[in-house]
């Protein structure tokens, strides 16, 4: 019914499809690795309990990895360190996906990646909200208007020429 009228609709099958459940995975563990690191970090930095002071002066993600490859851990350290080595596996988990993100974007639109500042995720992003049919964006404006980022008009009374961001769209694109 949507197709007789000329509204875009979501295949089932496809490339875009097996896209967006892979950028879907992806992003839940990135939000998982985030909350992680977080947990991790605050208990290094408020915790009295163990003297953390050699992983303090690195990058997070580096204490992380060297907390990660502790062998025979402390009792007072150990869920810190299945917490970190739970963070260098969501780091791998992540590097496989942006490679398959990568290699079904390069299907669909291979020039893409191409861009300059277009990575693998950005592309998935982009690459879902237009599907596998680019005809259906007629235009620039069109394409801004979807990803929401089109001139509004926001004037009020006698104020006029001021403008704002729509408040539509897929701002992550």
């Amino acid at each position: 019914v949507a197709a007789e009228k000329g509204v875009p609709y979501r295949r089932r099958d496809g490339i875009v499809a097996r896209l967006r459940h892979v950028l879907t995975i992806y992003e839940q563990l990135n939000r998982q690795q985030t909350q992680t690191s977080n947990c991790v970090c605050s208990l290094m930095t408020s915790d009295g309990f163990y003297d953390w002071s050699e992983y303090l002066s690195m990058t997070t993600k580096n204490a992380l990895c060297a907390l990660a490859k502790t062998r025979k851990p402390d009792l007072k350290v150990l869920p810190v360190v299945r917490a970190a080595k739970h963070w260098v596996r969501t780091e791998k988990d992540l590097a496989g996906l942006e490679k398959e993100m990568l290699s079904l974007v390069s299907q669909i639109y291979p020039n893409l990646i191409c861009e300059p500042g277009v990575g693998p995720v950005s592309a998935a992003i982009l690459a879902t909200m237009v599907g596998e049919d680019i005809s259906l964006i007629e235009s620039e404006a069109a394409f801004a208007k979807m990803c929401g980022v089109i001139p509004i008009p926001a004037s009020s009374g006698s104020t006029s020429g001021h403008m704002r961001l729509n408040r539509g769209g897929n701002r992550s694109a």
